[in-house]
């Protein structure tokens, strides 16, 4: 019930922030809205495993990116990398609790998430 209330949730965010980018008249430069699933990184890809339950959604809007995780794994780092200019930003955030973190303007950047489970999970647009 509570992973169906975070994923609910990241939704309305995301078409919260949907909505504010079409009702700008234009005079504003905002950033497109992004949503991908971080893939984990797989060191062992020869050997056959059973699918994960977990699932980590990452939207980018606003200069802002957001997470939600299916199932929680503690403290996160995240290092992004603007793959434009070769910038990079750090954080750590609880995965219980995902407030949004500021990262500025991007057009195209990778994430790489490390969960204190121990897992690597990694995406780009």
């Amino acid at each position: 019930m509570k992973r169906i209330f975070k994923l609910a949730l990241l939704l309305v965010l995301v078409l919260i922030g949907c909505s504010t980018i079409w009702a700008d008249s234009g005079t504003k430069k905002t950033s497109r809205p992004i949503s991908i699933v971080l893939k984990p990184s797989n060191p062992n890809a020869m050997r056959p495993r059973t699918p994960s339950m977990q699932e980590i959604t990452c939207a980018y809007m606003d200069s802002y990116i957001y997470f939600g995780f299916a199932i929680p794994e503690g403290e996160c780092e995240m290092v992004l990398t603007d793959l434009s200019t070769g910038g990079s930003v750090t954080a750590t955030f609880d995965s219980e609790d995902c407030e949004p973190i500021y990262v500025g303007e991007l057009e195209s950047a990778e994430v790489t998430l490390t969960t204190e489970n121990g897992h690597t999970y990694y995406g780009e647009w």
